[in-house]
């Protein structure tokens, strides 16, 4: 057996290529242990994958298991405007990163950013730019996520 972190819903090349001369089988974790995991290690969401929902694998049955966000970081000492400038040029040109990320094609950047962050036990709060952006966008910003440099 190994531990593989991959695409929630496809299997990368190196399980396609174990794959490919032994049987697999993916493991799911129990209510006891994921709740054990989310407990211990910070920077962990649950991510619950139904079902025949695997590109590659559709004979899977329903996994539980822990998923990590992704993203970029950045320090509150740029400018807001910057920053604003970097999320608006990501999320108008999404469809062109998900041309080379097909798995993301699913996700809204920004409904992602805000439930996946907010999803964390302790999360870190969003740029000032970012609330910016988010909010002409017409998203609600949950307090938690709001850094205290932001001005309304």
């Amino acid at each position: 057996g190994f531990v593989k972190s991959t695409p929630i819903k496809v299997l990368d090349s190196s399980i396609a290529d174990v794959r490919s001369l032994t049987p697999v089988r993916i493991l799911s974790f129990t209510e006891k242990e994921i709740k054990e995991a989310l407990e211990t290690i910070p920077g962990l969401l649950r991510v619950d994958i139904p079902a025949g929902s695997i590109a590659g694998a559709p004979e899977q049955g329903a996994i539980t298991t822990y998923g990590m966000g992704l993203g970029n970081f950045v320090t509150s000492e740029m400018s807001e405007d910057l920053v604003y400038k970097m999320i608006k040029a990501i999320v108008e040109h999404w469809g062109e990163y998900c041309s080379v990320q097909k798995e993301s094609a699913d996700y809204d950047p920004i409904k992602v950013t805000i439930e996946w962050t907010a999803a964390f036990k302790t999360p870190v709060p969003l740029h000032a730019g970012i609330i910016r952006y988010f909010k002409e966008k017409g998203f609600d910003v949950p307090a938690k996520l709001i850094p205290p440099e932001y001005k309304k």
